[in-house]
């Protein structure tokens, strides 16, 4: 009877010691895996997306064994990667990797969080670059609803979905709607970021561009003008 509680008594410790071992390399591949995608959004960030990706390959393994798609870390590995090869030019990488961290986002923080409205942005985005004019749109519009439920009317954020759907009504052709959302954008930009900002001068190039398709070209050259100003200072 000794013997049997003694056997068992080992084997639970043996079973401890394993189970701590094994915590302990899970948290040491957690801090590797945050490292490699630390690095990697620095790395997209200066435009070097394959060395990103390589860091990222190595985050997507470490926290798919871990969490599977259990876990927000590894959806946003996947956003990452997504937007890696959006920057490339791989739109049809890029929307498989947004549609798989999508549908992890969407299960674990609901139809309501940031990274979802991020997400959505991002295939826009791929789909106004592939032509896809209405699902861009769609997709826009799904954004900017979550950042304004989210965030203050005036928030960068809502400023950026306002400024996409107006690109994307400008390839529809819907020039005064397009405008329209531009002034949007451009208003929030100027209030949050003041008068010299890139974002702002961005607004200006689009709002130019739009007018200039149209035929109004003095009003073209006027946000053109302004957009210019602005990036002459920088």
């Amino acid at each position: 009877m000794k013997a049997l509680v003694f056997t068992i008594s080992i084997a639970l410790l043996t079973s401890s010691f394993a189970l701590r071992a094994q915590q302990m390399y899970t948290m040491a591949d957690t801090v590797v895996a945050k490292r490699c995608l630390d690095e990697a959004k620095k790395l997209i960030n200066a435009a070097d997306y394959d060395v990103a990706l390589q860091q990222l390959d190595t985050a997507e393994v470490i926290y798919g064994e871990i969490f599977k798609e259990t876990d927000l870390r590894y959806a946003n590995v996947l956003y990452q990667k997504g937007r890696c090869f959006y920057y490339k030019g791989e739109y049809s990488k890029a929307e498989i990797y947004n549609l798989k961290a999508l549908k992890i986002r969407q299960s674990i923080a609901g139809t309501d969080h940031p990274d979802v409205a991020a997400s959505f942005n991002n295939l826009g985005l791929i789909y106004r670059n592939q032509g896809y004019f209405d699902r861009a749109l769609e997709l826009h519009q799904k954004a900017l609803d979550i950042r304004q439920k989210l965030y203050d009317a005036e928030h960068v954020d809502v400023a950026n979905s306002l400024n996409n759907i107006g690109v994307v009504l400008r390839d529809k052709g819907e020039y005064d709607k397009s405008v329209e959302f531009d002034l949007k954008a451009l208003k929030i930009r100027l209030n949050i970021l003041g008068n010299e900002h890139p974002d702002v001068a961005t607004t200006y190039n689009n709002m130019g561009v739009t007018c200039w398709t149209k035929g109004d070209y003095i009003r073209a050259e006027e946000f053109y003008q302004k957009s210019l100003a602005i990036r002459q200072k920088k």
